[in-house]
């Protein structure tokens, strides 16, 4: 697994990813909003997710470093030879999960959330990129039966949990909105590891249990 040792972790790319749709480096809403529908217009007009193009829209890091993300994206996440063939198997992380569904699901999640993060205001603005009118109920019903703003753009922040056991064909996206930001989470299979802060679990709970005794 190399660089993500541990089953909760983000990627260069997601942080990223993050950086590039977020109000602190948009500066504006208006200009979070166009990244967000530029993304969105690139996303659902072709049917790839990692070609350079598309990743050029979703995190412009330069070329170089683009390239570096493609040889772990394709080779680590799905198989070095997708597209070709069709059925061809998943990558060296996940070779039990079909690089298609891999490809479908991040693409499939990321317009999810870069419709939720533009709010119901600007979806309803571009009708183009919106989905469905029930589609968008749907999409900003938890939000609107907790309280929690969905009309304004927000940012986004994806992150990767490992939630199944090692072998497993779960995968899984899904997002969310909160108070000030929409979160895309992937789930996959545990990688070997654990959590980086286990050492601080395992002493709090040293702590925990000493507490009760002494009770």
């Amino acid at each position: 697994m190399g660089m993500m040792p541990t089953w909760f972790a983000k990627t260069p790319e997601m942080y990223a990813f993050d950086k590039h749709f977020s109000l602190a480096d948009a500066k504006t809403p208006a200009e979070l909003v166009r990244r967000c529908q530029v993304a969105l217009r690139r996303l659902m007009g072709t049917n790839s997710y990692f070609e350079p193009e598309e990743v050029d829209t979703l995190h412009p890091m330069g070329a170089p470093t683009i390239a570096a993300s493609m040889a772990h994206f394709k080779g680590d996440w799905i198989s070095a030879h997708y597209p070709s063939p069709p059925d061809v198997p998943g990558g060296n992380f996940w070779p039990q999960i079909g690089s298609q569904e891999v490809v479908d699901k991040l693409r499939a999640g990321a317009i999810l959330a870069l419709r939720m993060a533009l709010g119901e205001t600007a979806m309803e603005a571009d009708p183009d990129l919106a989905g469905s009118a029930e589609e968008r109920r749907e999409l900003f019903s938890v939000a609107r039966e907790n309280g929690v703003p969905y009309l304004e753009v927000q940012s986004i922040q994806m992150v990767w949990v490992c939630v199944a056991p090692v072998g497993d064909t779960y995968f899984e996206v899904d997002v969310t909105r909160g108070m000030s930001s929409v979160t895309l989470s992937i789930g996959t299979p545990k990688p070997m590891g654990h959590s980086f802060i286990m050492p601080q679990v395992q002493e709090l709970e040293r702590q925990f249990a000493l507490d009760r005794e002494r009770r």
